[in-house]
């Protein structure tokens, strides 16, 4: 999406997905509904992919904030439907949070669970940002209990700088 960026076929890009996943790696799509990332110029991809991560900062930066309840449960259909995991960014406050709960949304990251925050590695000295997430993403009911069990989830995303 970056100005002066090569157009590449499809055939191509899947060509390079097959070979960074025979070495191990998977493949994510990042930004999905929006920018070039719509559902029918990626669904090709979908077959390939682990994982496809729905940001909602793009849909507040192209005012289109009032789509994200819609936009996010079909991308949540679409995981579904491809078995693939659907990663929510951008969570901000409660409601957004909410609504994670209620679509069974539990992958999920943003500034309301925490910020991100350097810390330096002993091994090599270097200095990483770090984001923990700390905050119960779901709970269990258990059918023999009357109180239901938060299961907590440490999520950490380092970049190494």
């Amino acid at each position: 999406e970056e100005p002066g960026e090569e157009s590449f076929t499809l055939a191509a890009m899947q060509q390079q997905i097959n070979k960074y996943k025979a070495n191990g790696l998977q493949f994510s799509i990042d930004d999905v509904g929006t920018g070039i990332n719509v559902y029918d110029h990626i669904k090709p991809l979908l077959e390939s992919a682990e994982e496809i991560k729905f940001a909602m900062q793009n849909f507040r930066a192209e005012d289109r904030e009032n789509e994200i309840p819609i936009q996010l449960k079909f991308w949540r259909d679409v995981a579904v439907q491809h078995d693939i995991r659907l990663i929510l960014e951008g969570v901000e406050n409660d409601a957004e949070d909410q609504m994670a709960d209620d679509l069974n949304i539990s992958l999920r990251q943003g500034y309301y669970y925490g910020k991100p925050h350097l810390f330096k590695l002993k091994v090599d000295h270097q200095w990483c940002a770090i984001l923990v997430i700390e905050k119960p993403l779901f709970k269990i009911q258990l059918k023999s209990a009357v109180k239901s069990i938060q299961i907590s989830r440490l999520i950490y995303l380092i970049i190494i700088i």
